[in-house]
């Protein structure tokens, strides 16, 4: 975990997904935040929408002051996610506090079985 903001099992889109839900469901109760839709934008070459959450205030109970995520217009899921904190002083540019791109080699739907997670479907590659 040295330098490491989160631990590998909260990596992935999924993740992504249930961290932003909780956190947007929470704060929802304060009805203090812009938010802002942006259709034909891009990442990676993929066309998104922008969604963009901004909490002018700081507030104990925000995680962020900006919030940024790119939902892949044919996958229908995040691809992209940006958060800022709040600046040092007014007039500040905020700094950029996380940034996370899954959109590079995306592939869903691999047909994957059980099988190809079974340790014992290829034991060479686990001997020493």
């Amino acid at each position: 975990m040295s330098g490491q903001k989160y631990p590998i099992t909260d990596v992935g889109i999924r993740n992504l997904c249930g961290k932003l839900s909780k956190m947007w469901q929470a704060e929802s109760q304060f009805a203090e935040c812009e938010v802002s839709v942006t259709p034909g934008t891009h990442v990676e070459g993929r066309s998104a929408t922008m969604v963009k959450v901004v909490h002018p205030v700081p507030r104990q109970n925000f995680k962020f002051h900006i919030a940024r995520v790119f939902f892949d217009d044919e996958l229908k899921i995040p691809i992209h996610f940006d958060a800022w904190q709040w600046p040092a002083q007014t007039g500040d540019k905020p700094p950029l506090d996380e940034s996370y791109t899954y959109a590079k080699n995306l592939k869903i739907n691999n047909n994957f079985t059980a099988r190809d997670f079974d340790p014992n479907n290829n034991p060479d590659i686990f001997k020493k």
